[in-house]
């Protein structure tokens, strides 16, 4: 019982419904193979879990819904306390105007609810114990390198990658995003330059074997 649940219909819920389709068969095929290899190589927690938060916000909508559409303007206008309240509501919210396409109970909503908010606590999304707010940590440049490079296998321009969706889900401005580019740069992550309006970022990898090696 290395998950520590208590029924073995509890721990293959737990693979099927969460590990499952966060990390194995989730979007991108295959990448399962680069996180064991951080995992094997005993990366720091403070490196692979905001890597596994980004899988997880990627693979899972109401998750990656929640930090971009609440937690994000909250926190841009300095609301920094969350609640299981508010992530039900939010559900809840979806719900009826049909932005989230489901039907459950009361109770279901609960369990989903305090899955969500259980999880960006896990994550440091959000931070404390009795009341807890929005964390205000910078991810570490390993992970904005990470993250990086998985962009540009997306999108063919620097533009796109500087402006791309995927930093809304660790709550980045455009300073702070253009701040750990020169920053990835200084420590030769990866070549960044700028000219005015113009920006260029260039990879020494190719491949996301190269990039976790």
């Amino acid at each position: 019982n290395v998950l520590g649940k208590k029924s073995r219909k509890r721990t293959y819920d737990v693979l099927r419904c969460t590990f499952m389709p966060r990390y194995i068969n989730g979007y991108p095929k295959g990448h399962w193979i680069y996180l064991k290899k951080l995992i094997e190589a005993n990366v720091l927690s403070s490196i692979i879990d905001p890597i596994l938060y980004f899988y997880t916000a990627v693979n899972e909508p109401l998750v990656s819904d929640f930090v971009t559409k609440f937690l994000l303007p909250n926190y841009k206008k300095g609301i920094l306390e969350v609640s299981s309240d508010n992530v039900r509501n939010f559900i809840k919210d979806g719900i009826k105007n049909k932005t989230i396409p489901v039907s459950w109970s009361d109770a279901v909503t609960y369990r989903v609810a305090s899955g969500i908010y259980a999880a960006l606590t896990e994550f440091k999304i959000i931070e404390g114990k009795r009341k807890r707010k929005i964390s205000s940590s910078i991810i570490p440049i390993q992970v904005f390198y990470y993250i990086a490079f998985f962009i540009s296998k997306e999108v063919s321009s620097s533009k796109e990658i500087i402006n791309h969706n995927y930093w809304k889900l660790f709550l980045l401005n455009n300073v702070e995003i253009e701040h750990l580019f020169l920053e990835a740069h200084q420590d030769k992550y990866l070549t960044y330059e700028q000219l005015g309006s113009i920006k260029r970022i260039n990879f020494f990898e190719k491949t996301f074997e190269e990039a976790v090696n």
